[in-house]
């Protein structure tokens, strides 16, 4: 037959050699037991632990020889040469892996462990480590071994944790088989668990069915099918066949020789129930370790568990807590922006409808004057001087002494200036002293008019700057993280060009670029690139961010174009849930005209793909598609991450609002002002009865002030103010160009 080698991974297990037979003769039964002595101290189960002999295996596993190739070693054929088939490669070290497939179970006294063989190049040996408590910091080194099992003898009652690590040829030394200590423990003394085990023994069947057996032995003759029964009866047989005992010398020879083989017998089966007692005991002990430990494990595993679970329920309860206080904040900040724009722009409508009527009754008041006016200066030609003799009625107007006087009273005879009857108008004679006198009344208030109607114009700028900002910029912002790029990248890298630092800036240049800036900020130049998968944005921020997407919703960059025409804009991001995604992202506004800096703004909170992912998750990363065309170059000044703080053109709007309060007030004061001044000395002028200048001297004078008048420069001014009202975009001054100059210099 031909021998074949089977090769196992674990060593070929030995077996215990049993104690001789009972009838087994005194000469044969010494030369075994000399040599069952001797192969168990080969075996290293008698004896001192260093005259046990080594295997093969274990010379491998150690090291110290090598697996044989062709020609594997046969003990059976001498001059044999030991020959390695191994490759250059195959003899190269390796680092150690950490070790694989570790147990630790614990005996009586004993502890093994057992590990799988490591396949990496090079092995030496393998470290043993163990403490008292899990804490691999304070575990100490009880040993090596180049195999892969080691045998730990720690007593009774012992519990250890356990780490095992192997170190190559080198000396290299590799990772724990893990940070977590196995633990092993021994089993209570034998002889105390031998004896809980007796009882449970004595009582079951087997030994029942042996103790019959073996009572059959020792009984009394009287028991039925006892040895001594048969005996008994082989003896009165004998003593019955004494007579013919020659004839039945062999039967009984034969009979008494099978009475031995029968003791002998049951004897063995006697030893090997006791061997298999004592087997089943230790499968007990076992047993109770192996399950003692899987009890451990479980237990283990349900706390962890637990412990997740109550985890996990906090962070929730964390992240819920914020939620809802930022959907409350958030309602309570647009509920109070809601209030604080209607009543902003309440506060404009009613300004303006306050305005709108004021300049209606300004142009009706100052319509009234001018026709006031006309009449006055139609009228002025028939004022004569003084007559004694006529009778003056309330109203009148004269000339006496150089002085122009108006009647108080009915009077005859009674001459200016009796204040009795009459009233000062004025020192002159001539419309044209009237003219220069009433200017040079009106030149303050005029100037007044001027003046507020500025302010008016001014204020009426800024409300509508404001108005302008409320409707398309509701709120100032609020940065998180600001990027200024002052001598340094902040962190920021790019694909496909090259960053380089500069005092003020920082240059972020394609391939086919080189530039040189000097103005402060980041030049992006980018070569033509396709992203529609989106491996990798252009310009990418720090790792690490995270940013709360609830709470900051807005990316601004200030940004100059500096050459080019194309524009990507494509802003994407990274989570823990999604890397660079073709499918999260938000768009933004062209930057296009060249050396012009553009404030860029990407709104998370409404991105154009990917829903409310940015909203919902913590942002670690972003980055920025810039173009997709070489050409095109762009500097960056900043960059920033945030949200809108509402409510900074509030108060504005509210100022500005109280500033034309108070310059309408003013206007209207000056206009009050003006028109008590022309009533004074223009009221009844179409009830003077007398020529004091003939009609020919008189429109001659007449015609010279209006042109004077008109052609003045401060008339041209004037008009050129109050023609129109730009800030309220409509035209309340309809009148021809005539009247508006009038009105305007009144």
């Amino acid at each position: 037959m031909t021998k074949k080698t089977v090769k196992t991974v674990k060593p070929t297990k030995v077996p215990g050699i049993p104690q001789p037979p009972n009838d087994t003769p005194p000469g044969m039964r010494r030369y075994l037991e000399a040599l069952s002595e001797a192969v168990e101290i080969r075996l290293g189960r008698r004896g001192d632990q260093r005259d046990r002999a080594i295997t093969l295996r274990e010379l491998i596993d150690s090291g110290l020889a090598v697996e044989l190739g062709k020609t594997p070693y046969d003990p059976d054929r001498g001059n044999q040469t030991f020959t390695s088939y191994e490759t250059a490669a195959e003899t190269a070290v390796e680092e150690p892996d950490p070790p694989t497939g570790f147990t630790a179970a614990g005996g009586y006294e004993l502890i093994s462990l057992f590990w799988d063989y490591p396949t990496y190049r090079g092995h030496s040996l393998t470290e043993v480590w163990r403490h008292t408590s899990d804490v691999i910091g304070d575990a100490q080194l009880i040993g090596v071994t180049g195999g892969t099992s080691y045998v730990d003898s720690v007593g009774e009652s012992a519990s250890f944790y356990y780490w095992i690590r192997h170190v190559n040829e080198r000396g290299n030394q590799g990772d724990f088989n893990s940070a977590n200590g196995t633990l092993a423990e021994t089993s209570p003394n034998v002889n105390l668990l031998l004896n809980e085990l007796a009882d449970s023994i004595s009582e079951s069947e087997l030994t029942s069915a042996l103790s019959d057996r073996i009572d059959l032995i020792d009984g009394a003759a009287s028991l039925p099918g006892s040895v001594a029964n048969q005996i008994s009866c082989v003896n009165a047989s004998i003593a019955a066949a004494q007579v013919d005992i020659s004839c039945n010398a062999a039967a009984v020879a034969a009979t008494a020789q099978d009475l031995a083989n029968e003791i002998s017998n049951r004897s063995s089966v006697i030893s090997c129930v006791t061997a298999s007692i004592n087997a089943t005991a230790q499968n007990l002990a076992n047993e109770i370790t192996n399950r003692s430990s899987v009890i451990s494990c479980v237990t283990a595993s349900i706390n962890a568990t637990a412990q997740n679970l109550a985890n996990e329920i906090t962070n929730r309860s964390s992240v819920i807590s914020c939620v809802t206080a930022s959907i409350n904040a958030t309602s309570a900040n647009l509920a109070t922006e809601i209030s604080d724009r209607t009543t902003a722009i309440s506060c404009v409508n009613a300004s303006i409808a306050a305005t709108a009527a004021d300049l209606a009754a300004e142009i009706s008041n100052r319509t009234s004057a001018v026709n006031a006016v006309t009449a006055s200066v139609n009228a002025l030609s028939d004022v004569a001087a003084y007559d004694n003799g006529r009778l003056y009625q309330i109203g009148d107007l004269v000339v006496s002494s150089g002085s122009l006087y108006r009647a108080t009273a009915q009077t005859t005879g009674n001459a200016p200036p009796n204040t009795a009857y009459w009233s000062l108008v004025g020192s002159y004679t001539t419309l044209v002293d009237f003219v220069e006198a009433a200017s040079s009344e009106t030149t303050d208030l005029r100037t007044t008019l001027r003046s507020n109607y500025y302010s008016i114009a001014n204020t009426d700028s800024a409300i509508s700057a404001a108005i302008l900002n409320l409707e398309s910029d509701t709120s100032s912002f609020d940065p998180l993280i600001v990027w200024d790029f002052s001598n340094t990248a902040d962190g920021w890298t790019a694909t496909g060009a090259t960053l380089t630092t500069q005092d003020s800036s920082i240059v972020v240049a394609g391939d086919e670029y080189s530039v040189g800036g000097n103005e402060a900020g980041v030049i992006a130049d980018f070569t033509e690139q396709t992203f529609a998968s989106v491996a990798t944005p252009q310009f990418q921020s720090p790792t690490g961010l995270s940013l709360d997407g609830a709470r900051n919703t807005i990316v601004r960059a200030r940004i100059k174009r500096l050459s080019g025409s194309n524009w990507d804009g494509r802003l994407f991001y990274q989570t823990a849930n999604h890397g660079w995604s073709s499918t999260h992202y938000s768009n933004s506004e062209n930057p296009s005209q060249v050396d012009a800096w553009r404030v860029i703004e990407w709104d998370m909170g409404e991105q154009y793909a990917g829903g409310s992912d940015w909203v919902d998750s913590v942002i670690t990363q972003i980055g920025i598609n810039l173009d997709t065309s070489a050409g095109d170059q762009f500097e960056i000044d900043w960059i920033v991450v945030g949200t809108n703080a509402p409510f900074a053109y509030t108060a504005n709007l509210t100022q500005n609002y109280f500033t034309r309060a108070d310059t309408n007030s003013a206007i209207a004061v000056a206009s009050t002002e003006l028109e008590a001044k022309v009533a004074a000395h223009y009221t009844n002028t179409a009830q003077l009865q007398q020529t004091y200048f003939t009609e020919v001297c008189a429109r001659s004078a007449i015609a010279a002030a209006v042109l004077n008048l008109v052609s003045t420069t401060d008339l041209s001014n004037e008009l050129s103010h109050y023609t129109t009202t730009a800030s309220l975009q409509q035209n309340y001054f309809t009148e021809t160009c005539a009247r508006s100059a009038i009105a305007a210099a009144v």
